[in-house]
């Protein structure tokens, strides 16, 4: 395949970051067309030169359930806090022949709230971890967006 764009992301010696930003632009449109193919192209390129990101992006653009539970796991196994949300989402609804469990889910959503995966966050901070977590864990979580919210960091809980 070649690789198109700017000469960070070109062969044979890319940059890997110049390769995801290159999905990223493919996938949202920025300063090009839309081009869904061609951004699980430059992300699936970045996932090999060891953009770990680029898996999360992965399992958001793949093309069917079964590709995006796939690369959900890979990430999961990775710690990709995205892929680690999503497998949690998978737990709390009972999805894709994952057998409802909030305890499983609040394991998931904790770790990626770990790594402020705001979203995960939302979850926690919204469903009250789940009906899972005791006091002590419910304080982890209000401390989080606590400190998150002196960056703009916590706003993207109320984007939407």
């Amino acid at each position: 395949m070649s690789w198109s764009g700017t000469s960070a992301a070109e062969e044979p010696n890319p940059y890997p970051m110049a390769v995801y930003e290159l999905g990223r632009c493919y996938q949202y449109g920025w300063g090009t067309e839309p081009d869904i193919e061609l951004a699980r192209a430059y992300y699936a390129r970045a996932w090999e030169l060891g953009v770990k990101d680029a898996v999360g992006d992965l399992a958001l653009c793949a093309p069917d359930q079964n590709t995006n539970l796939n690369w959900l796991t890979i990430g999961d196994q990775v710690n990709e806090p995205r892929c680690v949300c999503g497998i949690g989402l998978l737990y709390k609804n009972g999805e894709e022949g994952f057998e409802q469990s909030n305890e499983i889910a609040f394991q998931y959503f904790k770790r990626a709230a770990e790594q402020n995966h705001v979203g995960a966050l939302s979850i926690l901070l919204q469903d009250r971890c789940l009906g899972v977590g005791d006091e002590f864990e419910m304080r982890w979580v209000l401390d989080k967006c606590l400190k998150l919210a002196e960056t703009d960091t916590l706003m993207r809980i109320f984007e939407k």
